[in-house]
C-alpha cells in the first residue's frame, strides 16, 4: 500500500510539475544543506548513504538544488547523477526528484518536513518512465 501511495504521489507530482509554468518558491527556512539517511530500501541499496542535498536561493522564486550522484547497485548500476534535479514544495510536503538520464529513470525522495523545518521524513524511490517503482524505502532528511 505504501509503495502504490508513494508511486501516486510521485507520478502527481511530475505531472504538476510538468504541466505549471508558474511555480511558487518554498519557505526561505529549506534553504541549507540537508543530510539525507535512507534506512531501509529494496530492492538493493543505494550509495552513498548518507547523502546531500543543498538548497540554495535562485532567481525570482524558485531555488536551486543541488544532489549528489547517487548509485543504485541493480545490476548494472544505475547513477543519478543531477543532470535533471528538481524541487517540488507545498507547504510542509516537499518532493525531490533526480534523474538517471541514459535510461530515463528518476529517484524520488517526498516527505514531511517538521514545523521548524529542519526534519524531513518520507519515502525514496526508484521509478521508471511509466512512475512503476523499481524500489523503495524510507528516509530521514535532516538540516545542517
Amino acid at each position: 500500500m505504501r509503495k502504490a501511495r508513494f508511486v501516486s504521489l510521485m507520478a502527481a507530482a511530475a505531472g504538476l510539475w510538468l504541466g505549471c509554468s508558474d511555480s511558487t518558491a518554498p519557505a526561505p527556512n529549506f534553504i541549507g544543506t540537508w543530510h539525507v539517511k535512507v534506512s531501509s530500501f529494496s530492492v538493493d541499496s543505494l550509495e552513498p548513504n548518507p547523502f546531500t542535498i543543498t538548497l540554495s536561493g535562485g532567481n525570482g522564486d524558485t531555488l536551486q538544488v543541488l544532489m549528489s550522484a547517487i548509485q543504485w547497485d541493480h545490476g548494472p548500476n544505475y547513477v543519478f547523477d543531477s543532470v535533471y534535479t528538481n524541487l517540488i514544495p507545498n507547504g510542509a510536503n516537499v518532493i525531490f526528484l533526480e534523474k538517471d538520464e541514459a535510461d530515463q529513470y528518476l529517484l524520488g525522495l517526498q516527505g514531511d518536513a517538521n514545523a521548524a523545518r529542519d526534519t524531513i521524513t518520507g519515502q525514496i524511490g526508484v521509478l521508471d518512465q511509466t512512475f512503476h517503482s523499481l524500489g523503495s524505502g524510507t528516509f530521514v532528511a535532516t538540516k545542517h
